[in-house]
């Protein structure tokens, strides 16, 4: 009974040193952009990811307007932008040391995690139908990170984007799906 005891203990003191977070470097191509990410541990589950790229958007607007004497007004536009943008995440991976202890996947930190992100999107390089200034964000998210043995990472993510443009503050879903490659 006695080393059945020691040997539950020190398995468990093992799994909680071996289950923690590490350093990584990416590469990452999302729908309409690119960015370079830096994850550096906090804690045993908490990491701060710096970022910044490239980052684009793309919309299309139909208005049709009917007047009472029978006119209508119509407008089709697409609208698009080309922008930087530079931020910082913080992600708690809440199931790294459960995944870890399934003999599951945690290469890379390859887990689900609740993060808050902050960024500043600079005012458009490009842009066709759009406001043409800067953005600011905060993003409460939830996500799924994995990384597989050829380093090729695939991210989603699903949250809400709080911030402000020029001087107008807005909120919208955010959904993101990431490829990417990890150094």
């Amino acid at each position: 009974m006695k080393r059945i005891f020691i040997f539950l203990i020190s398995s468990i003191a093992t799994l909680n040193i071996s289950a923690q977070t590490k350093t990584t470097q990416s590469l990452n191509l999302d729908l309409l952009g690119l960015q370079y990410y830096y994850e550096k541990p906090l804690s045993k589950a908490l990491t701060i990811n710096y970022h910044g790229g490239l980052t684009g958007s793309l919309g299309y607007s139909s208005t049709t307007i009917n007047w009472g004497d029978d006119s209508k007004y119509s407008s089709n536009d697409w609208q698009y932008s080309v922008r930087g943008i530079v931020g910082t995440d913080f992600r708690y991976y809440y199931n790294l040391a459960s995944r870890e202890a399934k003999g599951k996947n945690t290469r890379k930190n390859s887990a689900n995690f609740l993060a808050l992100d902050l960024q500043y999107i600079t005012p458009a390089i490009i842009s066709h139908g759009e406001n043409k200034e800067y953005i600011a964000l905060v993003t409460p998210y939830w996500g799924l990170k994995r990384v597989y043995k050829n380093n090729i990472l695939l991210e989603l993510n699903f949250g809400y984007n709080v911030g402000m443009q020029g001087g107008d503050w807005g909120g919208s879903p955010k959904i993101d799906l990431k490829v990417g490659y990890t150094f």
